[in-house]
């Protein structure tokens, strides 16, 4: 049968207009390990076939089983189908942390320079015991800080970058991007008594701070890609109290850094912990065809 699909088109799994085909409803059809079902709003489209570039939005779903009942259809594609295509399921989250360990800055995906770490140090911005202390060595007139590297970045990509950060004997951190994929190091400094923001380089997108609690600031900016590269960094340095991120380490001043977190601007900034390995928005999880 052929197809003739007009955007804003409504389709239902009773329909047979889908190339023949109906589309899968008779049994939930779960798409992560936690069991999430589809939900209205979510995203599809048609690959393969003759239905290249058929785009659609879920609107209706069995409130029981989650299972696909009713589609629209935003972007028709090349019009006609006479072949039954596939349908892609992506995730049905939008959560994303590029980084990995964002709340165990002692792993070995964590870089220390003239520093070290205290884990568990003080309570999150949840209440929980598992916010680490960044330590500065004594090593005079020089840097310490910790940053990880290995993320990988597309070019014109918007990235944001977060953290949560409160102030220890040190109150004033930077808060940049670090070599690979960005143009220089995009970022700022931080206040974490007064939440000030200064010293922006390089033209951070949105950079901002929002109080937490407690004394906690989440602090996040957004950088655009200028190079596709996989091996792209998120740098905190600690400042001594005139905004020099080079001075004279006491061997035992800090400040104290949970939640961080880098991930594509469009997923929205959500935190999302991880551990070894990190978490993507938007990878196909599973295809079927129809």
């Amino acid at each position: 049968m052929v197809g003739n699909f007009q955007t804003g088109e409504l389709v239902t799994n009773s329909d047979d207009t889908v190339c023949g085909k109906t589309i899968p409803g008779a049994t939930p059809i779960t798409i992560n390990s936690g069991g999430t079902k589809f939900s209205v709003g979510q995203k599809i489209k048609f690959s393969g076939g003759d239905g290249v570039g058929l785009q659609a939005e879920i609107s209706l779903v069995d409130s029981t089983t989650g299972a696909i009942k009713e589609i629209k259809v935003s972007n028709p594609g090349a019009g006609y189908y006479n072949t039954a295509p596939t349908i892609i399921f992506p995730k049905s989250t939008t959560e994303e942390n590029l980084l990995k360990y964002s709340e165990e800055l002692q792993q070995s995906d964590w870089n220390l320079t003239r520093a070290t770490i205290s884990t568990n140090a003080i309570n999150d911005p949840d209440g929980n015991a598992t916010a680490d202390k960044l330590v500065e060595d004594s090593s005079s007139s020089n840097t310490h800080l910790i940053d990880q590297d290995g993320v990988g970045v597309t070019l014109g990509e918007r990235y944001e970058f977060s953290i949560s950060a409160k102030k220890g004997e040190r109150k004033i951190i930077k808060f940049v991007t670090h070599g690979n994929g960005f143009d220089g190091n995009i970022g700022g400094k931080v206040n974490l008594e007064t939440g000030g923001v200064f010293d922006l380089q390089n033209s951070p997108e949105d950079f901002k701070v929002e109080d937490q609690g407690n004394g906690w600031l989440r602090i996040s900016f957004i950088a655009t890609c200028d190079e596709t590269h996989a091996d792209a960094k998120m740098r905190v340095l600690m400042c001594d109290d005139l905004g020099s991120d080079s001075y004279d380490g006491d061997g035992s001043s800090g400040v104290y850094l949970w939640g961080a977190q880098v991930g594509r601007a469009w997923t929205g900034g959500v935190y999302k912990k991880t551990e070894s390995t990190i978490v993507q928005a938007g990878t196909p999880l599973r295809e079927q065809s129809i």
